[in-house]
């Protein structure tokens, strides 16, 4: 598998080059992929994909010459058919992101478990999220993860609103001084955080069984979870691809979840 780079930010490239020659040299999954071009414009970039097969391309997003999100557009109007990895400094793309043929989406700082993830996704032989059930998050009228269509029997019910409500905050990375608050406004701080971090094992433990513990993404201090828009009935109304999934109820069984099913319904005339 071949990989390129494109960002405007010479550094993060080289960084890139340097994490998957590591995970190639200690992962034998990896010992084919080879790291063929670092391109800082994307003139030159799609020069090179027009005359080189490329597999992957780690994608920057904001760029000088060319928005990385309309650049992904126009290779499939070029019908260069790389997948793509978004690797950029801001969480406020995400939704847009998934709306492209992208694979995944990470913001940097990035770490090689994020990047062994996002070659798994690419290479076909590797076990990835998708490929291993059917899966889906309902979030009308009420919240569920579906495997091939039942819901998942969540232990913790707890662990279950967790996952919810970083769902219901879209991709985007939640402080967890905002997320205790939301969740355990009646407990002290020093009490909150250590419930957080319980109830965190507790939901990545549950994802594990089904092979979707990647998808919850944490750095110091936040939280996020981070899923294709087409998995997600939520998303995809948001996205404009069906405006007939909502109809009246979002996440009924959490009081959070309130002011965005007000403004569904106001937004969708109900």
């Amino acid at each position: 598998m071949k990989i390129i780079s494109i960002d405007d930010e010479l550094w993060s490239s080289d960084l890139l080059k340097m994490m998957i020659q590591r995970i190639k040299s200690n992962n034998p999954d990896f010992k084919d992929i080879e790291f063929t071009g670092s391109f800082t414009n994307v003139t030159d970039a799609i020069d090179y994909l027009k005359k080189h097969k490329t597999d992957l391309i780690f994608l920057d997003i904001e760029m000088p010459e060319m928005n990385g999100l309309a650049f992904a557009n126009h290779l499939e109007e070029l019908h260069i058919d790389s997948k793509i990895v978004f690797l950029t400094a801001y969480s406020r793309y995400a939704l847009e992101a998934w709306r492209t043929s992208a694979i995944d989406y990470i913001l940097k700082p990035f770490d090689q478990s994020q990047l062994e993830r996002a070659l798994s996704r690419a290479l076909p032989d590797i076990p990835n999220i998708s490929a291993q059930k059917a899966l889906f998050l309902r979030c009308f009228p009420k919240f569920e993860l579906l495997i091939n269509g039942e819901p998942k029997a969540f232990q913790s019910k707890r662990a279950k609103e967790l996952l919810a409500y970083l769902i219901h905050n879209q991709c985007c990375w939640v402080s967890i001084g905002t997320l205790v608050y939301d969740l355990f406004g009646d407990l002290d701080e020093k009490s909150c955080k250590s419930h957080y971090r319980v109830i965190l094992a507790r939901l990545k433990k549950e994802l594990s069984s089904c092979h979707m513990e990647h998808m919850i993404e944490t750095r110091y201090g936040f939280i996020r979870v981070n899923i294709p828009e087409n998995l997600c009935d939520y998303y995809m109304l948001l996205a404009g691809y069906n405006d007939d999934l909502f109809h009246g109820e979002y996440m009924q069984d959490y009081s959070w979840a309130e002011i965005e099913r007000s403004r569904l319904i106001k937004k969708y005339s109900l």
